[in-house]
């Protein structure tokens, strides 16, 4: 299986999704996550963000929403204090997911540039007006179906919060905070 395999365009639905796992090439740590996109879309999001460069260890397919919990809480005592989806590596961990991953070690990741993406950037990268991006981002405005699907591509926050989220909700998604920074 190839990073082509998964386009980034691939979506499972509203009740399915993607469970990852990312790991902190410094650290070692693993990130064990949720995205109804693809977990590429969200990997180069996250890895973006981290101020040191993450791996994909694996994901898996056509998973519940409370099956990321259930992770959670599986591997409780794996947790780092603090930080409520980095785990830390464990034998147990890597076997349980190199049992339940479609994928491991095969993609290649976009470059790492920059740690944030702009207004303007998002804007050019998604083919949505810089008016109109900012109208969302302000509150005047709501996205529509397509302009939202063009935003989650890029963004790597599903289409749902832009169509349906509050102003605070869409700000929080695509703004870099210390939960998606590698500990």
């Amino acid at each position: 299986m190839n990073e082509t395999s998964i386009a980034t365009t691939d979506k499972i639905g509203d009740n399915l999704g993607f469970i990852y796992f990312f790991q902190c090439t410094s650290t070692r740590n693993v990130k064990i996550g949720r995205t109804i996109n693809s977990p590429f879309i969200r990997f180069d999001h996250i890895n973006g963000m981290s101020p040191t460069a993450l791996t994909i260890l694996g994901y898996a397919k056509n998973t519940h929403k409370k099956f990321e919990s259930e992770l959670h809480e599986r591997f409780r005592n794996l947790r780092i204090h603090g930080k409520r989806e980095w785990f830390t590596i464990s034998d147990e961990l890597i076997s349980f997911i190199k049992n339940i991953s479609n994928q491991t070690g095969e993609y290649k990741p976009l470059p790492r540039t920059k740690k944030t993406i702009n207004q303007i950037q998002i804007a050019r990268d998604s083919g949505v007006s810089q008016p109109m991006l900012s109208q969302i981002l302000s509150g005047q405005r709501r996205a529509a179906w397509g302009t939202a699907k063009k935003l989650a591509l890029v963004t790597g926050v599903p289409e749902i919060i832009w169509l349906e989220g509050t102003l605070e909700e869409i700000w929080e998604a695509i703004t870099p905070n210390t939960e998606t920074d590698c500990p």
